[in-house]
């Protein structure tokens, strides 16, 4: 591989780099994503490498790094993907990204990392999905940095998704607003989104039978919006934009609703899971002329973003 030559990415597997050959990669100003695998790369060369300012995944797996690199990574602006396996971290290099405004997903396997370390993602700004197989965290260590609201963390053989469970429901009672409540506008805004997926659900089998986008297919979807959903236009989205999920995991037969809100006495917000996707929703509900209906649903990655329905 010419290091002389401009790139985007790199990807190296067992091997070793002289100091120069470390200078040339760190000279790549456009270099994006990189990645070491099983190669003898120390904390003095990712200090090299972490000035490269468009730098976004990094991936470093049986390396001689410490948590020395996680400190000069941090200097990373635009990292956002840092996947770390084989290597002897504890976790206390974690403290220096508390601030980073890009960092989304991170991997810290086979490693030190300890109920102690992990304390400092409580943190973490920005980061949405973490994944430890293989370290030191216990369910208890884990259960301790649920007040941050925006961690999803893998489940492995040590957290299972029972643990998982557990977790985001902790996670949601920290960060729940202490707020009053109608019990009967819940239960009607739940009965409307159960609805809502049993409905959606059997519009994408009979979808999946005809697989064919005809009027008829559209104009059914539509009849199920009208009935559960608020009426406005949603670009790129159903169900004007035709779409469905093919069997046996429809877009909505594996959610449960989780947790609610109501933050205000016309807005109810209802929070699911995905048993599936181990993926967490937020559903908007509101009342309009007297009648419950579906807004918006938004899906929890580093933040709510718009997912659509």
């Amino acid at each position: 591989m010419d290091l002389t030559k401009k790139a985007r990415t790199y990807q190296f597997e067992n091997r070793e780099f002289t100091t120069q050959e470390i200078d040339l990669i760190a000279g790549q100003s456009g270099l994006v994503g990189i990645s070491f695998k099983n190669c003898q790369i120390s904390d003095s060369d990712i200090e090299k490498i972490s000035t490269l300012k468009k730098l976004v995944n990094v991936t470093l797996e049986n390396t001689e790094i410490t948590d020395l690199s996680l400190k000069y990574l941090s200097k990373a602006p635009n990292l956002q993907y840092l996947f770390i396996t084989k290597a002897m971290i504890n976790g206390e290099g974690l403290s220096y990204f508390k601030d980073h405004k890009k960092l989304n997903t991170l991997w810290l396997v086979d490693t030190n990392l300890d109920d102690e370390g992990i304390q400092f993602l409580k943190d973490f700004k920005k980061l949405g999905i973490v994944r430890i197989d293989k370290t030191n965290v216990t369910l208890s260590g884990l259960m301790s940095i649920a007040s941050n609201k925006k961690l999803q963390i893998v489940p492995n053989d040590k957290i299972t998704k029972e643990h998982i469970k557990l977790f985001e429901s902790e996670q949601q009672k920290l960060n729940k607003k202490k707020l009053e409540y109608n019990q009967v506008d819940i239960v009607e805004c739940k009965l409307i989104l159960n609805s809502f997926f049993t409905e959606m659900t059997n519009w994408e089998k009979y979808a999946e039978k005809i697989d064919d986008f005809t009027d008829e297919l559209t104009n059914k979807c539509l009849a199920v919006f009208k009935t559960y959903c608020i009426d406005k236009e949603r670009k790129g989205f159903r169900p004007m934009w035709s779409s469905y999920s093919s069997g046996p995991n429809y877009t909505y037969s594996n959610q449960k609703i989780t947790d609610f809100e109501q933050p205000t006495k016309n807005k109810v917000l209802l929070y699911t899971k995905d048993e599936y996707l181990n993926s967490q929703y937020r559903f908007i509900i509101l009342k309009k002329d007297n009648e419950w209906k579906i807004d918006e649903c938004y899906y929890l990655d580093s933040g709510w973003k718009k997912n659509g329905l």
